[in-house]
Order: structure tokens, then sequence, then C-alpha cells
């Protein structure tokens, strides 16, 4: 062990290196892990970066990179090839976990750490082992802000609450707030359950594909298999087929993503506030209708001033004023 490099609700992580020189987190859960959960997480290896699994520990590769929780909240909301890259490659880790039989349960921004060969997703299925601690506190599973409405009402987790959680994260990388606010608990719960998602600047086609992912209903929800070929702009592909080019993405840098397709999927709306504001000018030879000719004369004086609504009369020598001339 070369030291402890975090610490959650779940136990303690580690960074270990082996005989190879081949560098690993090592996470040591507080109690121990059920033969049940052993089995799925032995089927998700087959998808996740798992390398062994213990009797209360859990060896996974290390990737040396920021969480995109830290990026967004240091750097802003991802845009371009970036937000791209994320939605293929999340949405590609996930597809592949579902397939194995396993749900992940609490994927977020904290667990998609950015390294050099792309996103990758960690935590997979873990969120399961704690079922047993909280249950008993009366607790809510899963993180605030990312929940599938389901897990907020405690019913079964399957695989349609991860297209929610996915599509939450999305939300946040490109707009740098999830999509049911992240305020108080009960606030958060409450539009969760009956509120509609508030997209931000998101645009479509990206809008669509996160609304329809964050249906209130689990049967509306299209599942990560079709997520992933509708942003690799397919109508329908074998699943192997879809894994394989999702993960070639998912590899490829920033700066050979940068394509029409790429930009189709983050555009993002022009906020409001950063539109040019329209001023009403008379033309020559054309009269000016009642109601704007307050608004034109408030909106600039003779002098070239805009005054936003608030008339501004320039002081006796303005006009004369040696830093004028």
């Amino acid at each position: 062990m070369l030291g402890r490099i975090g610490e959650g609700g779940q136990g303690i992580v580690y960074l270990g290196e082996r005989d190879d020189g081949g560098r690993y987190a090592v996470k040591l859960m507080r109690g121990a892990i059920d033969g049940s959960f052993q089995r799925e997480v032995a089927a998700a290896r087959k998808a996740a970066p798992i390398v062994e699994v213990g009797p209360d520990f859990i060896v996974t590769e290390y990737i040396d990179g920021p969480s995109l929780r830290e990026v967004v909240e240091g750097s802003g909301p991802l845009t371009g090839p970036s937000l791209y890259r994320l939605a293929v490659g999340t949405a590609t880790a996930l597809a592949a976990i579902h397939q194995a039989g396993v749900v992940h349960r609490d994927f977020k921004p904290g667990n998609v750490l950015l390294g050099s060969e792309g996103p990758r997703v960690i935590d997979f299925g873990i969120a399961r082992q704690l079922d047993a601690t909280v249950s008993a506190t009366s607790s809510v599973l899963g993180t605030p802000g990312y929940m599938a409405p389901e897990q907020v009402s405690g019913q079964r987790v399957m695989p349609a609450a991860d297209v929610v959680a996915w599509a939450s994260t999305l939300t946040f990388a490109a707009t740098g707030q999830p999509p049911f606010g992240q305020d108080t608990l009960p606030a958060i719960l409450h539009r969760i359950l009956n509120a509609a998602p508030v997209p931000g600047l998101l645009d479509r086609p990206l809008h669509e594909l996160l609304t329809a992912c964050l249906a209130k209903d689990p049967v509306r929800r299209p599942d990560m298999q079709q997520v992933l070929t509708r942003l690799l702009g397919h109508t329908t592909m074998p699943l192997p087929d879809v894994l394989a080019e999702g993960r070639t993405i998912a590899l490829t840098p920033d700066t050979a993503l940068a394509d029409a397709r790429t930009y189709r999927w983050t555009t993002l709306r022009l906020s409001p506030l950063a539109r040019p504001r329209r001023i009403n000018r008379p033309v020559p030879g054309r009269s000016v209708p009642a109601h704007d000719r307050r608004r034109t004369r408030n909106s600039e004086d003779r002098s070239g001033i805009r005054s936003h609504g608030h008339q501004i009369r320039p002081p006796p020598d303005f006009r004369t004023s040696p830093a004028i001339l």
C-alpha cells in the first residue's frame, strides 16, 4: 500500500502497487461483502475496471484523473467534443454492465473519473452493499439530485434508474446544475417525484434525449443500448457493435472528435441575457408608433448614450469638453 487516497460512506480507498508495477485502487469496505454481492461484482468485471474482490475489499484499476464533479465545479461545464465523449463513454459503460445483469445504483458526477484514456465509471454496483445499512435508518438510497422516482419511493431499483442518473449527470456536466436542483433534500425529492426537469440551455437533440431519459415512468425511458445507439447516430444496431463503437469514441482524443456530429449533439441555446438588445430607432420618412416613441427616446438620447429606460442628460460642457473633442 502506498497510502490513502480517499474515504467515503462505503469505506476507505488506498493506492496499492503490485510487483509488476501496476497501480490499483483498493477499497476497504465498512463491513463484510455478502455472497450475492460478490457474484454481482464478478459479473460486472466483464465491463468494469474491477480486478479482484475479497471478503471485505474490492480492487479496481487506478485511474489518475479528477472526477467529473471536480472538473465542472473547478473549471465550468463541458462543451463540444469533451461533452460528447463523456456522453458516449459513460453510456457505453452503463450499457455494458446492464448487459452483464448489473445495476450501478449510484451513478453520479463523483463516480465518473476523467482520465487520459477518456471517462471511466467507478463503483459499479457497490451501492447495493449499502442497502442493508441505510434502510435500517429509513434513509433514501442513492445520491439526491441523481436519483430516479422509483428510488425515492423505495421501489425496486432496475436498470431504468441508471438511465435517470445518466441523464442527470449529463445535465450537470453540460450546465453545472442537475435537472432537479441541488438545494434542500425535501425540495429535491419533491421535484424528482412531481416536477418537470430543468434542462438549462441544452438544445436539441440532446435536450430531447435527456428529457426522455428523465421520464417519471420507467417504462417510458429508453434503455442504455437505445441511448448509446442514438448518440452514435444509428437507428438500430447489435449491442456488441454499439459497445465497440462507443469504446472507440471514448478512447478518441477530443481534437479528433470535432466534427458535425459532435457539435450537433452538444449545441447549447443562447442565453436570453446574452442576446443583443433591440433598440427602436426612427427611420427617416417613417412614423414611429406611439407605443414605441417613449422606448425609443429613453433607449438612446441625442448624445448617443444608452440609458436603458432612464433619460440621461449630458452636463452643460459635454460637447465642448477637451476630452471629447
